[in-house]
């Protein structure tokens, strides 16, 4: 599969935990000589997990950056991804966001997966966040828009139990579904 950046991920990739992340974070606040207790690499993991989530890479995310300390994680975030792909490596927030892209650029494998899926069921739904909502959308419609009269789309949540803003989570989704 190859990145928006043009960079590709060999079959054989490894798939970096919460601590691995860290510590690559960590790594590119230093070589960018960046304060670590103001880019705390914690506080930058969940800025980018909260960008990944949004279905932004490292590019898109520097493209609103607007102030000087977002511009410094816009930077982290760049140098991070660089020694991901670097090391032939995601993280679990990847996991999803390529799934997606990988839907939105194939249709062949968005199709194979569309007719593997008929009846799709989504628990805690207000919990959703824009990848795990445009997953589901994809999964269950197909480009042609044939076959739909045998599907079927369930989900459950409760708005008043959303408790996963702070990790992207979007109440709009079950809102206005």
């Amino acid at each position: 599969f190859e990145f928006p950046s043009g960079k590709k991920l060999d079959k054989n990739f490894t798939i970096y935990d919460q601590d691995d992340s860290t510590a690559v974070i960590k790594a590119a606040v230093k070589k960018l000589n960046l304060d670590d207790k103001i880019y705390a690499p914690k506080y930058i993991k969940t800025i980018i997990s909260n960008a990944k989530n949004k279905m932004q890479d490292a590019n898109s995310f520097s493209t609103f950056a607007r102030d000087f300390k977002s511009q410094q994680i816009a930077k982290v975030f760049d140098e991070y991804e660089n020694s991901l792909n670097n090391n032939n490596a995601i993280d679990f927030d990847d996991m999803l966001m390529l799934a997606v892209k990988l839907l939105e650029k194939c249709p062949e494998v968005r199709e194979k997966y569309f007719s593997r899926f008929q009846h799709i069921m989504v628990d805690e739904f207000q919990d959703t966040n824009k990848a795990q909502f445009d997953l589901v959308q994809m999964l269950y419609t197909n480009l042609s828009d044939k076959h739909m009269e045998n599907r079927s789309l369930c989900v459950v949540g409760d708005v008043d139990q959303s408790i996963y803003s702070w990790r992207g989570a979007d109440i709009r989704n079950i809102l206005e579904f």
